[in-house]
């Protein structure tokens, strides 16, 4: 038996104190399109985007499957496929044969051939009421599946069976498993309820880590950020990072958000890092390898910011827009390439306010200052809009006072000078 001394704990403690660093906040309102029931979505509540190589997105929900071809869905039902042992899909997964692997509860465990248009019941022996969470897919096209309470299950080629895997680590073996991931050295990442396991290739326990003031709902992703640093994801205000170089990888940097509960985390293909939660609406980073990132908290223009609050899944398609399913109110993308004219700002997200100044930076973005609503950053042509968070909202004038810096007239704070590249905003005093 292992005995680690008080002295080692505090001091593990306070190393990890050490390693928390803050993100700052923006906030940029966008447009979406949305489709809804009343768009011909079979349910509101979506629990997993996937998009496939012929553009389609594929959407799972608690009343059934449904394609998306961008104009018109087609629904997926037990009354048109009587295999089907009920019709709540919870996940779902594009494998590169062609194939949809479908999961949820009560054995729910189905391979959708595509050109075929069939579905086939491929849950193990026994296993007809385990809930299986997710597929995970290895960069060497292993399948493994995740369970609530039963293990891990690997895909064998030969037999075209799931096969349950013998683990030596509590936890694993009958713990809820809600994510995976294995690293470049073969070390195999297991999440549950707050905690992560990571075992070796040969599925023997290396070490788990809980955080040390008990913070860690379920984890919710595992995901390689770089070549160094693998991200972890939970119903928290934080992301940890494991450096996966490090010879001991153990002690994660931890990153304090500014939102709660990230669901997921998405890397497009222009270097943005998406992060979904489940409250806190959408957020993006350009630079989530920065001790500090600039998180931007997305709103639409077009709708109430509350519909999008509660975001259970997102996917990029093949144009760069980001599409998130919802807990109650259907789906959303992000168009990145849509644009029009524009005859009133209030059409482009920026609030009715009594706007008290504008300046034009080296970028040529305008910022205009309110009275009332704050500070606001408006990039390119109405591309974004973000809103900048200062100590009082009531603002009366600007004036550019260097290539970086404005001063900023306040109602009852005095005037304030804003760095524009930090972002950050202190008081003069005479």
């Amino acid at each position: 038996m292992r005995f680690v001394s008080t002295r080692g704990v505090l001091l593990s403690f306070l190393l990890t104190l050490l390693l928390i660093f803050n993100a700052t906040a923006s906030t940029e309102y966008a447009h979406f399109v949305h489709y809804g029931s009343n768009e011909g979505l079979i349910s509101n509540k979506v629990w997993c985007l996937e998009t496939d190589p012929n553009g389609h997105l594929w959407i799972a929900t608690d009343f059934g499957l449904d394609r998306f071809n961008g104009k018109t869905f087609k629904h997926f039902l037990k009354k048109d496929y009587p295999s089907l042992n009920h019709e709540s899909v919870h996940g779902i997964k594009y494998s590169a044969d062609q194939k949809l692997i479908i999961t949820g509860m009560h054995g729910m465990l189905y391979e959708f051939d595509i050109k075929g248009d069939t579905f086939t019941h491929i849950i193990p022996n026994g296993e007809h009421q385990t809930t299986v969470n997710c597929i995970y897919i290895a960069p060497d096209s292993s399948r493994y599946m995740l369970t609530s309470h039963r293990g891990v299950f690997k895909y064998n080629k030969q037999t075209k069976k799931y096969e349950h895997i013998r683990t030596n680590v509590d936890g694993v073996e009958n713990g809820f498993l809600s994510s995976m991931y294995i690293d470049p050295k073969g070390n195999i990442w297991l999440g549950t309820v707050g905690q992560v396991f990571v075992l070796n290739s040969k599925w023997e326990h290396l070490f788990t880590f809980r955080h040390p003031q008990g913070k860690g709902g379920a984890i919710t992703l595992i995901k390689e950020v770089s070549e160094n640093e693998v991200a972890v994801t939970s119903y928290t205000d934080e992301i940890w990072f494991f450096n996966i170089q490090q010879e001991d990888f153990s002690q994660p940097r931890i990153l304090q958000l500014p939102f709660n509960n990230a669901v997921g985390l998405l890397l497009d293909h222009s270097g943005r890092c998406w992060i979904s939660t489940d409250g806190d609406g959408l957020w993006y980073t350009t630079n989530i390898r920065s001790p500090h990132p600039n998180f931007t908290d997305v709103k639409p223009f077009n709708a109430n910011n509350n519909e999008i609050a509660k975001i259970y899944s997102m996917t990029e398609d093949a144009q760069g827009n980001i599409w998130v399913g919802t807990y109650n109110t259907g789906i959303w993308g992000y168009m990145k390439q849509q644009s029009s004219l524009v005859y009133f700002s209030s059409q482009k997200g920026l609030p009715t306010s009594v706007c008290t100044g504008f300046y034009t930076d080296k970028n040529d973005n305008l910022w205009v200052s309110t009275d009332g609503n704050g500070l606001f950053e408006i990039v390119g042509d109405f591309q974004q809009i973000k809103r900048h968070n200062l100590e009082c909202q009531n603002l009366v004038s600007m004036k550019k006072a260097s290539e970086d810096d404005v001063l900023i007239g306040t109602w009852g704070k005095g005037v304030l000078n804003y760095n524009l590249k930090t972002q950050k905003s202190s008081r003069l005093t005479y």
